[in-house]
């Protein structure tokens, strides 16, 4: 897929997103009798608007943002820029509002982002999805490394285990043994093991990956080297290798699984080296020539046989309800994500501006549309889409002035004191919040760069 439309696709989906949101926010407006001005999908000069009822409705230039234009919004700024010592509100002003009413509002635009992931939860399992995993068998990533020292080999895993279950929960899929450790740093873990013919139990704890704030074990998935796709001009594809293809040996190394060939490329580094493979029933060899980036092994252009999972709901009541735990599991692992970075997590790995969010967005859906066909493809993407909705939803309801969490926190305040904040304290707090925003956005947009810089 080209670069083009990966960005189309990006742009779509964030505008999605950001649509819903703005959408709360109107609807709650109307429902407690607050007027909104303007209604606008995108930023910049208006490509096209129209009225209705006293409310114009715009699409901007910029595919990015939008928002959702009240009544007497701008209250306190313009009290500020004419130098007043108190706000003066007019009928029916947004900030001049019974503060439940602003409360309502506020919530509306995080709340629709919430609505948004449950309704592409319960599609997606209503209409039943696709996804690729492999087998619940484990490799020690200390078999081939030294330092550090993981869990798994300190626990007393080997190589060839399969883990069947965790803390008494079926793990079928290695996927279903990655989420579970994962949401799990640093938590004593009971692990179901069958190694050979003998069944044992080992307690370990994962470590914190401070790179991405998920718990990590120290253990690689058990991948048999049966290639499932190879792309055109890769490496695999000028070697001539073919789905199907089962790669056996190289340089007269036999491997068991992909980590071994990937293991001998990177410490041999070879400029070429001989595959021998088994291709119907009949053993063949071929020349590979590996790439190297800064003495790193690039990748091959091979997708390895996986295991397809097909999950569906059994009616209407049970997609609802897988939608609604995942929904919330989403929220719940958004803050732990959050506390995750107090934690020493890398924060430029964790944070992702606009530019970044666009990007992951538009190339999820190119690329699984490639691979899977449109349908699957568009799930995925819709998937991605409700993370991210629902991350909009955890940040927007943090305390911090200038998101709705913020203004939130100030309207609870008017609750108690029964009289608007000051204005002096307003300009105050919202001073502390555009600085704490310039800082994230900053952040965000270095991350971003260095993200670019390493495709």
């Amino acid at each position: 897929m080209s670069v083009l439309l990966t960005i189309v696709f990006g742009l779509l989906g964030l505008g999605i997103v950001i649509f819903f949101h703005e959408l709360g926010h109107f609807i709650m407006a109307r429902l407690t009798g607050i007027p909104v001005l303007e209604f606008s999908i995108g930023m910049g000069p208006r490509l096209a608007s129209f009225a209705r009822n006293g409310i114009t409705y715009k699409i901007g230039m910029l595919p990015i943002g939008g928002y959702c234009k009240l009544k007497g919004e701008d209250s306190y700024k313009t009290a500020v820029l004419e130098k007043k010592e108190a706000v003066s509100f007019e009928k029916d002003d947004f900030l001049g509002a019974h503060p439940l009413k602003k409360i309502a509002i506020s919530l509306g635009g995080p709340l629709f982002n919430v609505i948004l992931a449950l309704l592409i939860f319960f599609c997606i399992e209503l209409f039943g999805y696709t996804t690729h995993s492999f087998s619940n068998q484990i490799i020690l990533i200390n078999d081939y490394i030294s330092e550090p020292l993981y869990p798994s080999k300190i626990a007393g895993f080997q190589t060839g285990d399969r883990i069947i279950a965790i803390n008494k929960k079926e793990t079928k899929f290695f996927s279903d043994i990655y989420t579970m450790i994962a949401s799990s740093p640093n938590k004593p873990l009971d692990f179901t093991v069958q190694r050979g013919d003998n069944q044992l139990t080992i307690i370990a704890s994962p470590i914190l990956n401070k790179e991405t704030g998920a718990g990590q074990l120290g253990i690689y998935p058990w991948i048999d080297p049966v290639i499932a796709r190879v792309e055109k001009s890769s490496a695999a594809g000028l070697a001539g290798l073919l789905p199907g293809d089962i790669i056996i040996a190289i340089d007269d190394t036999f491997i068991k699984n992909t980590q071994e060939l990937y293991n001998f490329l990177s410490l041999k580094r070879p400029q070429k080296c001989t595959i021998k493979f088994i291709r119907n029933n009949e053993e063949r060899t071929t020349t590979l020539i590996p790439l190297y980036t800064n003495g790193n092994i690039e990748e091959l252009g091979i997708y390895w046989e996986s295991i397809r999972i097909f999950n569906k709901a059994n009616n209407i009541f049970e997609a609802f309800a897988k939608g609604y735990n995942q929904a919330i599991g989403t929220i719940i692992d958004t803050y732990k994500g959050i506390i995750s970075l107090f934690r020493g997590t890398n924060i430029l790995n964790a944070i992702a501006g606009p530019a970044r969010i666009t990007w992951t967005v538009g190339k999820v859906t190119a690329d699984s549309i490639a691979v899977e066909g449109f349908s699957n493809g568009l799930l995925s993407a819709l998937n991605l889409l409700a993370l991210i909705s629902i991350a909009l939803f955890v940040m927007n309801l943090l305390p911090i002035p200038v998101l709705d969490g913020g203004w939130i926190v100030l309207f609870i305040i008017e609750i108690f004191t029964r009289k608007p904040v000051s204005l002096k304290t307003i300009v105050r707090y919202q001073q502390i919040g555009l600085l704490m925003l310039v800082l994230l956005f900053g952040l965000s947009l270095f991350s971003d760069f260095l993200f670019f810089l390493k495709q």
